[in-house]
């Protein structure tokens, strides 16, 4: 739709946007199908231009993704709220991306066994080497959003 960002003062570069998706823990995915749309939170890992998630081979997320590839993502980080005795003058210190593109489902167990070592590397601060199985490859999807569009907003604090 060509959308110009209002308040531009405000703009995260690429990289800034980025940046903030690999540290993000939890993000939105918006999917469509027959004109009903549908959101779900979901850990992510972000890497290269791709947004990964992984899911139960059966459910109403992968049949939407199925259906129809188009899709956005969010994440957001509320740092904290601005308050003022008056209302009119309250605010969001905040940091939030939106990025949209096409996801498709990634068959080969090699790059889904590496997709899921990222998950754990991200989630699991242990340092530990994960390693997975043929059937505990084959009982999961994994799920790659190309980044077609990415735009990245903030209102930090001042320091």
């Amino acid at each position: 739709m060509g959308w110009v960002m209002r308040r531009k003062d405000r703009a995260m570069t690429r990289k800034e946007s980025e940046r903030f998706l690999k540290q993000a823990l939890v993000g939105r995915l918006g999917t469509s199908w027959r004109n009903q749309p549908y959101v779900v939170p979901l850990n992510f890992v972000y890497d290269r231009g791709k947004v990964y998630l992984h899911c139960s081979k059966q459910g109403k997320k992968l049949a939407y993704l199925i259906r129809n590839p188009k899709v956005g993502f969010e994440a957001d980080q509320l740092i904290r709220i601005k308050r003022s005795r008056n209302p009119c003058a309250f605010s969001t210190y905040y940091r939030s991306v939106i990025a949209s593109g096409e996801a498709r489902v990634i068959k080969a167990l090699r790059v889904k066994a590496e997709i899921l070592k990222k998950f754990v590397r991200k989630y699991d601060k242990s340092n530990r080497k994960p390693s997975f199985g043929k059937e505990e490859l084959e009982r999961v999807e994994v799920v790659a959003i190309t980044v077609q569009e990415i735009t990245g907003k903030q209102n930090l604090p001042a320091k």
